[in-house]
């Protein structure tokens, strides 16, 4: 399993490297390589390096192509495994995990994961705030949509259209007459659709003309006549051959049963006339009924044998021929003809149709009673009979009279619709044509209103969607824990003083104090905010952890310009805090490495200190030979970084300073001494030899036209031989021509004059390296220096 003491080389591509390039981060293997302390110019890629690492931890922000560790076996480690080992601090980190925003007269701090949700939620608020501003635009603008007063509402055209299509002799007006209404037509939006989709060619004179030709038709074809929709029903109720089988059945003679005087008493007991055959039947019923014990005409006792030939007796009369022959004649008794003929009666042959079905129904009431009476008395026929068919034929031929004169009727009726549809046609049309540019206009701004609304119903939904998801940030912030009491900690080891700077948790957010009192973002400096973004990485790399397991997590920490980015009054304190930090780190797991890159010299000469420092409290911690790297970045390479001759460097700047004071001991190699610290510094600052400084285009930017006259003028006095001054290397010891020919306080004139020119190209460097020589010098004090220099500047030109 590949683990951080694997990594050799860094692979990258991307930012200033053009081509896939290796650059040795930890060089030498059999030995512990706590860490690499790496030097490059502003420009020279520390900033694609520490992007590479990003982008090795998953950064898919990343502007680097490509980058991954390699091994000491020229190998590609697999670095899913060591993304969350892997700890990056630079300005990137800053900006994605550091906002302080003003509220009030405090300032709130937002870190990290709250930060990320921050930006989030702003983003999400501005794009809430911008629909619901799209959303107050349109609502604005459907407002007045729907103002009756306002010309860009369609309501304003519908009340010109409703008015002229309501105005006498207008359309409703028409509509009444068409349809013989009491009132005019109701104006409504339906009628209007319809009226809208009746265009024509014809003016509205010729249509008018029209309308009234057709109208006096109407007129002229009203009768006050009602459709008669029902067809006259038929009369096929009767049947086939009624007049011939009912007069057989009349004329049809039966035998009488012969009876005994003793059956005769018998009958005449229970049956009062002996012609009623039909009554005699229901008599038979009751005596054949078993628990009828008594006579229920003459109320005497009734003995089982009594009855059973009474029943014979009747039996006898009612053979089963007679009761074929009264069913048969019960087929022939018919109802009345019922047919209500109301609806028809103001036509031409109704009284016709009423007539022949009285005299029917006369009939057939007559024939029914004669039917009924030989059914009563079937043995005797009868000759009396109403014949009906004629009476069929004429009801017939009356009901036929009648369909005709209703479909007459409706005939008549019919073409009356026709000419109230023309009607109806025309008067849409005349109606358009009346009402057409108002229509127009109202249709065009109903598609505005609709498409408002539609705009707003779709704004809306969106709304909804980004608010949800603002209330998802918004829990998510909630759920979000910041170590402050180790930021606190952390603030008050960095100022010495607890007071100075802390964080404080109010009402679900961070707020920054000072000495007791809430401080605006104004009045925070750029270093104090750095401070808190350095304070909250080590927090970030601590996370979820007590310290001790966090500092014993193996970790690769990468660390971009730690000090020169911060205040000059706060770089003591850094320091202490990173050399805390790191010895916490790099003690705590045999594993952990740090990468440390800076383009300030001081700087670097710190850092190497403290690294030298941290080293030797290593010592006998682990079997291996603990060391660290000193490294240079420059040209897409990294070097060796050998740090002496910028030792050397310091103790020239030293000796042209006590030159300027009077010290004569380096009268004879001040010339040589002031080439040099030229050549180094020209080197450092710009990559070039001497020559860069003669560049006016590189040097204009921090000399004044009267600087930059005088310091041009001096160079070329200086390098009049034309020799190289380009050689990487400050041993070059060729003098000044013309310094064998000034006199003395010419020589201390030129060299007050090299010291002005460096301290006004690079006031840092020149602070820097002349803090260095006070530290190790008592006849220098820095405060001295810059005042003199100082001085000197103001002189140049006078």
């Amino acid at each position: 399993m590949e683990a951080i003491s694997d990594i050799n080389k860094l692979r990258l591509k991307g930012g200033c490297f053009f081509d896939s390039t290796d650059l040795e981060i930890f060089e030498k293997k059999g030995q512990l390589n706590k860490a690499s302390l790496i030097f490059g110019r502003n420009g020279a890629g520390k900033t694609t390096l520490s992007n590479a690492f990003r982008k090795i931890k998953g950064d898919t922000d990343s502007p680097i192509e490509s980058a991954f560790l390699i091994d000491y076996d020229n190998k590609t480690i697999d670095s899913e495994n060591l993304k969350n080992e892997i700890f990056v601090f630079d300005e990137k980190f800053i900006d994605e995990n550091v906002k302080i925003k003003e509220k009030g007269l405090s300032s709130v701090v937002i870190l990290g994961k709250m930060n990320e949700y921050s930006t989030k939620l702003e983003k999400k608020s501005s794009e809430q705030n911008k629909i619901q501003s799209e959303i107050n635009e349109l609502n604005e603008s459907l407002k007045k949509s729907n103002d009756q007063n306002n010309t860009s509402s369609p309501k304003y055209y519908w009340n010109k259209i409703s008015k002229k299509l309501k105005e006498d002799g207008g359309w409703a007006d028409r509509d009444k007459k068409i349809r013989s209404n009491v009132v005019k037509s109701k104006v409504s939006e339906k009628a209007y659709d319809t009226i809208k989709n009746y265009h024509s060619s014809d003016t509205i004179y010729e249509l008018n003309n029209l309308f009234d030709s057709k109208y006096n038709k109407l007129t002229e074809a009203r009768e006050g006549k009602l459709l008669i929709e029902n067809k006259v029903p038929s009369n096929d109720i009767f049947m086939d051959s009624y007049d011939g089988k009912v007069s057989y059945l009349l004329n049809k003679k039966l035998e009488k049963p012969t009876l005994n005087e003793r059956d005769n008493r018998i009958i005449s007991l229970i049956y009062e006339s002996s012609n009623d055959i039909e009554k005699l039947s229901k008599k038979l019923e009751k005596f054949e009924d078993e628990k009828v014990k008594k006579c229920p005409y003459c109320y005497q006792d009734l003995s089982d044998s009594y009855k059973s030939n009474i029943v014979k007796i009747i039996s006898g009369i009612l053979n089963q021929e007679v009761k074929n022959h009264q069913n048969e004649l019960r087929n022939f008794i018919i109802e009345e003809i019922n047919i209500d003929l109301s609806e028809y009666d103001s036509l031409e042959h109704y009284d016709d149709c009423i007539n022949a079905i009285d005299t029917l129904n006369s009939k057939i009431k007559n024939n029914n009673e004669i039917i009924q009476s030989k059914i009563n008395n079937p043995y005797d026929p009868l000759n009396q009979f109403n014949s009906l068919n004629d009476d069929i034929l004429v009801l017939k031929k009356s009901l036929n009279n009648l369909e005709i004169d209703r479909e007459q009727h409706n005939k008549a009726l019919v073409d009356i619709k026709s000419i109230e549809q023309e009607l109806i046609s025309l008067n849409n049309k005349i109606a358009y044509l009346e009402i057409k540019d108002n229509s127009d206009l109202y249709e065009n701004f109903i598609k505005e209103r609709n498409r408002l609304e539609n705009n707003i119903d779709t704004l809306s939904r969106k709304k909804s969607i980004v608010e949800n998801e603002i209330a998802h940030i918004k829990s998510k912030m909630q759920n979000v824990d910041i170590a402050v009491d180790k930021i606190n900690v952390f603030l008050e080891y960095i100022f010495c003083d607890k007071e100075k700077l802390k964080l404080t948790f109010k009402e679900n957010e961070y707020l920054l104090m000072s000495k007791d009192k809430f401080v605006k973002p104004s009045e925070i400096s750029l270093g104090e905010r750095n401070i808190l973004g350095l304070s909250y990485f080590f927090v970030s790399i601590l996370e979820n952890k007590n310290l001790e397991e966090g500092y014993k997590k193996p970790s690769l920490i990468i660390i971009d310009d730690p000090i020169s980015s911060f205040d000059n009054s706060n770089k003591i304190g850094i320091m202490s805090f990173l050399k805390f930090q790191l010895n916490q780190f790099l003690s705590g797991n045999e594993n952990t490495k740090a990468i440390i890159l800076t383009h300030d010299l001081s700087t670097y000469f710190s850092l190497e200190k403290l690294f030298i420092s941290l080293t030797k409290s290593f010592k006998n911690k682990w079997d291996k030979k603990v060391i660290f790297e000193t490294l240079k970045l420059a040209g897409n390479k990294i070097s060796k970084f050998k740090t002496s001759k910028y030792q050397q460097y310091d103790e020239y700047l030293e000796t042209i300073y006590k030159f300027t004071a009077g010290v004569n001991t380096y009268e004879m190699f001040i010339g040589n001494i002031i080439r040099q610290v030229l050549e180094a510094f020209s080197t450092f600052e710009y990559g070039d030899g001497i020559d860069a400084i003669l560049d006016g285009d590189i040097t204009s930017k921090k000399l004044n036209n009267t600087q930059s006259i005088y310091f041009k003028n001096l160079m070329f006095k200086l390098f009049l031989d034309g020799g190289s001054h380009k050689e990487n290397d400050v041993k070059v010891m060729n003098d000044f021509n013309f310094f064998t020919t000034i006199s003395h306080d010419e020589k201390i004139r030129v060299a007050k004059d090299i010291l002005c020119l460096l301290y006004i190209l690079n006031k840092e460097h020149f602070i820097s390296h002349f803090k260095r020589i006070s530290n190790r010098s008592s006849e220098i004090h820095i405060n001295e220096v810059s005042n003199y220099v100082n001085k000197w500047s103001d002189e140049i030109g006078n």
